[in-house]
């Protein structure tokens, strides 16, 4: 099977089922020509346009309660010919070759280039070359004689086979010419279709292997996290142990090198900490294991344990919780740990004497928009698409601060989309930065 065959036998069915809507239209409409022929033309017998509408119409109703059952492809061209056949009658009973409907016949074969490939649309259309030919030999020979309209004039070009064979010729052309450029621009467009489906695969490919490149990625730093984390906090707890005296006297140069040696430690264990957090925040966290959370509480017990480091760089903190009866479904530590590295970042990237607000707002949608505002140092415009980046720090942070992971705003990013939110920032150099958080939450004054 062609690639580029794909999208008509994928929409096939619903294009069936759209071309019998049609067909409802065309049988009303001819039903209707009837009703407006004997009204308008007393004496007029439009019996026989009756029952060709009521052909279309049976017709379709038995194609629309098979289409289950039928195949869709035999479904289409035995429609279509049932429709050249009612076409050719109705041309045949409104003047033949002189019947304004004739015109349908080029109507139709636009609408099977659609529905049919392009082989089977050049077979269909020769099928309607053979039909309306037929039609005009045999009325010109007197076998199918046109019917009898006193009301209505004759034209007579059945008296005159030159133009016949010029109408006849000129028809058959139209009609072919239609066909190959219809089925053309359709052919395009069906390859630009399959081009698009091939490329969605691709791309669903590509996305399935960097969820499970992430997925491994997740599962080693915790491996790696945790061998490594366990020997480190047992080798600093014997640094420890000498430190305190423990294991007897040490000279005041081996003390000192001792104790630098555990403050790289420290250093170690936090740096593997942090990507034990970011290795987590990656984790789906299947509903059942989810705890409804007071999202107001949680934002309290963060502020009240960096009271003690605010207080030593004087920094002044406004919170307005505008909606304290918010809850948030999920896991406490992720929640806290959003707000811890937030409001931690802002301590520290905050000179002395400087102003720190905490806002609250609950949304219209039910999300919930926390922001951290502070009058830092601000990130470099350069470099504010990069801040959520895994192990970047901005070059005026790296300043200010020699140590640092840059892994706390990779954090608060991949655990806030754990659940389905988003973090913004805006920041201008030198004045400050504004972190917003959008979690969805549950309002309780709202569940009345």
């Amino acid at each position: 099977m062609d690639i580029k065959d794909l999208p008509l036998k994928s929409e096939l069915p619903e294009r069936i089922r759209w071309f019998v809507r049609l067909r409802w239209f065309a049988a009303t409409g001819t039903v209707l020509l009837g009703l407006a022929g004997r009204w308008l033309i007393p004496g007029l017998n439009t019996t026989p346009l009756f029952y060709i509408g009521l052909a279309i119409l049976l017709y379709n109703l038995v194609f629309r309660q098979l289409r289950r059952w039928l195949d869709a492809r035999l479904s289409i061209h035995l429609q279509i010919i049932l429709d050249w056949l009612a076409l050719t009658a109705l041309c045949h009973l409104t003047g033949g070759v002189d019947s304004p409907f004739i015109l349908f016949f080029l109507l139709h074969v636009v609408l099977s280039s659609i529905l049919v490939s392009r082989r089977e649309c050049f077979l269909q259309g020769l099928l309607a070359i053979v039909m309306v030919n037929g039609m005009t030999l045999l009325e010109m020979l007197g076998i199918w004689p046109l019917p009898d309209f006193p009301a209505i004039p004759v034209l007579p070009h059945y008296e005159n086979p030159s133009y016949l064979l010029v109408f006849l010729f000129s028809f058959n052309a139209i009609i072919l010419f239609i066909i190959y450029l219809s089925t053309f621009l359709v052919q395009q467009l069906r390859r630009r279709e399959a081009n698009l489906l091939e490329l969605q695969d691709t791309l669903q490919r590509a996305y399935t292997d960097v969820v499970k490149m992430d997925e491994a990625k997740t599962r080693f730093l915790r491996v790696v996290s945790h061998e490594i984390r366990a020997p480190l906090a047992a080798s600093q707890s014997l640094l420890q142990v000498v430190l305190e005296g423990y294991a007897g006297d040490v000279s005041a140069k081996a003390r000192e090198m001792i104790g630098r040696a555990d403050h790289r430690m420290t250093q170690l264990l936090e740096f593997i900490n942090e990507l034990l957090d970011l290795a987590r925040g990656s984790q789906r966290m299947p509903e059942e294991d989810k705890n409804d959370i007071l999202v107001y509480e949680s934002i309290s017990r963060i502020v009240k344990e960096m009271e003690a480091k605010m207080a030593e760089k004087g920094l002044r903190l406004s919170i307005q919780i505008e909606h304290p009866n918010v809850i948030f479904r999920g896991d406490l530590q992720d929640l806290e740990r959003i707000f811890h590295n937030l409001l931690g970042n802002a301590i520290k990237y905050t000179p002395e004497g400087g102003e720190i607000a905490v806002i609250g707002t609950l949304l219209p949608d039910n999300f919930f928009l926390f922001k951290i505002c502070d009058t830092g140092i601000g990130i470099p415009p350069a470099e504010l698409p990069r801040v959520f980046d895994e192990f970047f720090r901005a070059t005026n942070a790296k300043k200010e601060l020699k140590t640092g992971t840059g892994l706390g705003l990779s954090i608060v990013k991949k655990t806030v989309e754990k659940y389905g939110g988003r973090v913004e920032v805006t920041s201008d150099l030198g004045t400050g930065s504004c972190f917003s958080v959008y979690l969805p939450v549950i309002a309780l004054d709202r569940l009345t």
